[in-house]
C-alpha cells in the first residue's frame, strides 16, 4: 500500500508507523526430525514454557495466603543456549532443542497496534500541489487496483481527507436549507 501510495501524483512524505522492534528467538520445530526421535511438539512446547517462564509445581499456605512454588530452568532473559536446552523422549533419550528444532534470533514488533478488536496499520502522506480529495481519489483508486487487500483487510481514508469531505457535506447540507428559508421567506 505504501508503496502504491508514493507513486500517487500530489502525495509526498509516505511513513509507515509501525511499532518499533525488539529482539526475540524463533523455535521452529523440525516435524520429521520430531517424529523419528519420538518426540510431540507439545511436549517440546512444555518444556520451553517450563523452561522460561516456569511450572507451578505445588502450593505453600502462610496462615490464608496461598503461595505458589514456580520451578525454571533458567534465568530470565537468558535465551543464549536455547539450543541446548534439554528434552527427553519418551524412550528415556536425552536430547538438546536443536536436535529437533532451528533456533534463531531475529527481530520483530514489540506491539501490534489494535483499534476495535482488529489489527491496525497506519500509512500516512502529505499532500503537494493537489487538494487532499484529488488525492485520495487517486489514491482509493490505485489502491484497489493494484493491491490485493484480501478477506477481512479494510481501507480507511483518516485525518484532513476525512475532515475536508465531512465539511463539504455540512456545506452542502447548510446551503441546501439556506435555500430553502430563502425560498420559504419569499413565498
Amino acid at each position: 500500500v505504501s508503496a502504491v501510495l508514493g507513486r500517487v501524483p500530489g502525495a509526498s512524505d509516505v511513513v509507515v508507523q509501525s511499532g518499533s522492534e525488539s529482539p526475540r528467538f524463533v523455535v521452529r520445530l523440525k516435524p520429521g526430525m520430531m517424529g523419528q526421535l519420538g518426540m510431540r511438539a507439545a511436549e517440546v512446547l512444555d518444556a520451553l514454557q517450563a523452561s522460561y517462564q516456569g511450572t507451578e509445581v505445588a502450593q505453600m499456605y502462610e496462615g490464608s495466603r496461598v503461595i505458589p512454588l514456580v520451578v525454571t530452568g533458567g534465568k530470565p532473559g537468558d535465551t543464549g543456549r536455547l539450543g541446548e536446552l534439554p528434552l527427553v523422549t519418551a524412550g528415556g533419550r536425552i536430547l538438546q532443542l536443536r536436535d529437533v528444532a532451528d533456533v534463531f534470533s531475529t527481530s520483530g514488533r514489540a506491539s501490534i497496534q489494535h483499534e476495535g478488536g482488529r489489527r491496525r496499520q497506519v500509512i500516512t502522506c502529505n499532500t503537494q500541489d493537489r487538494s487532499v480529495k484529488e488525492v485520495v481519489a487517486d489514491a482509493r483508486k490505485s489502491i484497489l487496483e493494484q493491491v490485493d487487500l484480501g478477506t477481512g483487510i479494510q481501507l480507511v481514508f483518516t485525518g484532513a481527507a476525512e475532515a475536508e469531505a465531512e465539511a463539504h457535506r455540512n456545506l452542502a447540507a447548510s446551503s441546501c436549507l439556506a435555500l430553502l428559508l430563502v425560498v420559504v421567506l419569499l413565498w
